[in-house]
């Protein structure tokens, strides 16, 4: 560390700034030498602020690996320095980012602490808007610890906070997440309302492609919960969805897995068809190796009800991938699994 005597204030903050840039980039042990020196700097100068902020910054990136016990002592430290400098909200909204990173570790009655504790800081520097956007990531961290009645109760506060604050896309996101999580917990007539609810976000923020992959999640979620008429209405709204953001290789890649998911609830002739899309898929995606895959088990999983012919015509077409992918080892798996099954038909 620069001397207090040969070195400006200046100098000492640039030489802080170097330890927090470093301790983005460093784990374990690494991170906590680094953090040793932040804290000796922040002991010579305990009244600059922006010093303060430096070892506020590193304890976060801290904060991230800590294991349950140590991340205690680190967020005890951060609120100590948020007591000190009350004023300074650059630094209480580094104690709000290591909280949030607690709840992480913590289960539903301690998140729900960790949260009522959060809510106190919001209500102090109400308007916010950043940390207003830290708490509404501690309710999407609450909500996953929920179960589906205290989960919609938690999709409801930020659903307040999306109304809110309608042009921050970031709160929109959490409460988008929270919807998708929400789905994955309800059933299937419950989760069509909060499908409803996803919908509407993503046509209020239509540019915004995490948004729309949480409204592509969510049909996902709920085609897997629903019989074979209900999940073609479900794939039907994906497919509409990646028509108008077919870049969006996430949202695709829910689709393919929604038609994957189809084929294998379909009696033969309507999982061919489907099947069928899979295969147009993979043809506009050449390259996306996951879609070519979930097409080729989409196109195996058909020769359990299909007749000797038939089947040998499923062991052409994957053949086909195989040569056109040569470095791909799971569609080649897949045709070695094929393969078998025919000898084995074949012997009968």
């Amino acid at each position: 560390m620069p001397s207090k005597g040969n070195s400006d204030k200046a100098s000492i903050l640039e030489y802080a700034k170097e330890l927090v840039n470093l301790t983005c980039d460093q784990e374990g042990s690494l991170v906590s030498e680094t953090l040793a020196k932040l804290e000796s700097i922040s002991e010579a100068y305990p009244e600059n602020q922006d010093i303060m902020l430096m070892y506020a910054k590193g304890l976060v990136n801290l904060s991230y690996d800590d294991d349950p016990i140590s991340i205690s002592n680190t967020i005890d430290k951060l609120e100590k320095i948020s007591k000190k400098f009350p004023q300074n909200k650059a630094i209480i909204l580094e104690y709000t980012r290591g909280l949030v990173n607690l709840i992480h570790l913590q289960d539903e009655v301690e998140a729900s602490f960790t949260v009522k504790n959060l809510h106190g800081i919001l209500n102090r520097y109400s308007g916010n808007e950043d940390i207003v956007f830290e708490y509404t990531k501690a309710l999407f961290n609450l909500g996953n610890k929920q179960d589906v009645i205290g989960a919609r109760e938690t999709v409801k506060n930020l659903f307040e906070f999306a109304n809110t604050y309608p042009k921050n896309q970031l709160i929109a996101l959490q409460y988008g997440k929270s919807l998708v999580n929400l789905i994955y917990k309800e059933d299937s007539l419950s989760a069509k309302d909060s499908i409803e609810k996803l919908k509407t976000l993503a046509e209020r923020h239509p540019e915004n492609e995490d948004i729309i992959l949480m409204y592509a999640k969510g049909l996902y979620n709920l085609s897997s919960k629903q019989d074979v008429a209900e999940a073609l209405e479900s794939v039907g709204e994906l497919s509409e969805l990646v028509t108008i953001h077919r870049l969006n290789r996430s949202a695709v890649l829910e689709y393919v897995k929604a038609l994957f998911n189809l084929s294998n609830k379909q009696e033969l002739e309507f999982a061919t068809e489907t099947v069928g899309k899979l295969s147009h898929l993979s043809k506009l995606y050449p390259k996306d190796q996951d879609v070519l895959v979930t097409y080729a088990k989409a196109r195996f999983n058909l020769i359990y009800e299909q007749d000797v012919d038939d089947v040998i015509a499923t062991l052409e077409i994957l053949g086909d991938l195989c040569i056109e992918n040569p470095e791909n080892d799971m569609l080649l798996l897949i045709y070695d699994r094929a393969e078998e099954f025919l000898d084995g038909i074949s012997q009968k």
